[in-house]
């Protein structure tokens, strides 16, 4: 629509709004969008995590990321695993429990690159910045690293999501210029009691 201002004239407001299409070879995640408690950011309305393939992976050197079109949101993380071949199998999670350490276990291939992972301890379909439990640059390789569960996690089903690239600073939503993503279904129990023995006598 045209607007007129007495000192400068009629002034054009016209515009046009141009999107730039997405590439075919991204790799994306597939955390649940839709339950009772809320959806993760996913999809790519969401701004989901996305990474175009190439370079460094999760995994072992058989299974490279596999390409999908947008977000692949199921309600056990597993929607990557049934588009092209499963290719998550770079992250293990072992149960956790509140307020102790765990052993999570992942592998780099690719020629490596910065590794960041986040659970969504307070369940709030979020990886916030203070839950990532890992963020450094590591060579391909077999690695381990602890991680303890705060006291104040909620307990029950939550999510982990993990993104190597040679891009680092990477957040839990958003773009890379390479690497993986992949989301994981974690399971959070409450703290194992201390039994106490009584003395032998």
């Amino acid at each position: 629509r045209d607007s007129f201002n007495p000192e400068i004239g009629s002034i054009d407001m016209a515009f046009a709004l141009t999107f730039q299409p997405l590439p075919d070879d991204l790799d994306w995640g597939d955390a649940p969008v839709s339950d009772a408690a809320g959806g993760y950011p996913t999809l790519a309305v969401d701004n989901g995590a996305y990474h175009v393939i190439g370079g460094p992976y999760l995994g072992d050197d058989k299974d490279n990321p596999d390409a999908e079109p947008d977000g692949q949101p199921e309600a056990a993380a597993l929607g990557d695993d049934t588009v092209g071949w499963d290719d998550e199998d770079g992250v293990v999670i072992p149960l956790l429990y509140v307020g102790q350490t765990a052993n999570v276990r992942f592998q780099v291939n690719g020629g490596g690159g910065y590794v960041t992972g986040w659970i969504d301890f307070n369940a709030n379909r979020q990886w916030d910045a203070g839950e990532a439990v890992i963020s450094g640059l590591y060579k391909n390789g077999l690695y381990t690293t602890p991680v303890t569960v705060p006291r104040t996690a909620v307990i029950g089903e939550t999510f982990a999501r993990f993104r190597i690239s040679r891009q680092s600073g990477l957040t839990a939503v958003g773009p890379a210029e390479d690497g993986e993503v992949e989301d994981h279904r974690v399971v959070i129990r409450p703290q194992i009691p201390i039994d106490h023995f009584e003395p032998n006598n």
